[in-house]
């Protein structure tokens, strides 16, 4: 039994096949595990769908058959699809430069809802930033300033500096850099300054931050961009998770001394 009708699961088709870009899949009940996919296929006939699983080599994967997976898959319309998937089968890949397997059934029902423009992230990534590129296109080193990064998404970026500060509309050339064992950004990007504003008062003015928008991003940075984005959300997730677990932990440990006191 289906609880889609028949219209409901052509457009669940027609969204998968032709308009479904990225996916992330969260394990249910398991929020601070999720990966990075890509639909690999869908079937009609047996209501199926294959996708990919990233960064899952080497590592305990906590997917079995029967697991419920929280489905986010982004549209090229700027939309999002949600839904909730049941696990039919897992397919580990052998060799590392192959993604791992994940089929599922068709949802009962799914979501069609607005994306966010951008997911936002807190951060404090060191920068340099300038005015002009060279007759090369590259940073002069005598004409370069140091900022740090305090929020980022894939669309700009928020800069606090104690260097140089550009006016709302200016064009600045921000040097990003981010390098760890999953992604790789080395990029000089063009942004547009679109906000400016003094962190602290008058005397006591400790800085000046400047939101800017990134005018072009690269395909492949982008890519990296929004997955060092969603890892760190996951990083961040983890940690209150175990965090909460340990507060938790301490108060059963404090209840169960004061017990002991009291026989």
């Amino acid at each position: 039994f289906m609880a889609m009708s028949s219209e409901r699961r052509d457009e669940f088709f027609e969204i998968c096949q032709r308009k479904l870009e990225k996916v992330r899949l969260t394990v249910v009940g398991r929020e601070d595990i999720s990966f990075p996919s890509k639909l690999h296929s869908i079937n009609v006939h047996d209501d199926a769908i294959l996708l990919t699983l990233k960064q899952v080599q080497e590592e305990e994967l906590p997917i079995e058959k029967g697991s419920k997976l929280s489905f986010q898959g982004g549209l090229n319309n700027g939309q999002q699809v949600v839904c909730e998937l049941t696990v039919r089968s897992v397919h580990i890949s052998e060799n590392h430069q192959k993604p791992s397997l994940v089929r599922v059934s068709w949802p009962d029902e799914f979501e069609r809802k607005q994306m966010r423009q951008d997911v936002r992230i807190k951060t404090a990534l060191k920068v340099f930033y300038t005015e002009e590129l060279s007759a090369y296109g590259r940073m002069d080193p005598e004409k370069q300033f140091t900022g740090v990064i305090s929020d980022i998404s894939k669309g700009g970026a928020f800069i606090l500096t104690r260097e140089k500060v550009l006016y709302k509309g200016q064009t600045l050339y921000l040097y990003l850099y981010i390098v760890d064992s999953k992604v790789d950004i080395n990029s000089l990007i063009p942004c547009r300054v679109v906000l400016v504003k003094s962190v602290g008062q008058g005397k006591n003015t400790r800085c000046h931050g400047m939101a800017v928008n990134f005018l072009k991003l690269s395909r492949s940075t982008e890519a990296n961009l929004i997955n060092w984005i969603y890892e760190q959300q996951r990083l961040m997730l983890a940690e209150r998770v175990a965090i909460k677990k340990a507060e938790e932990d301490e108060d059963e440990s404090e209840a169960g001394d004061e017990e002991g006191m009291i026989e």
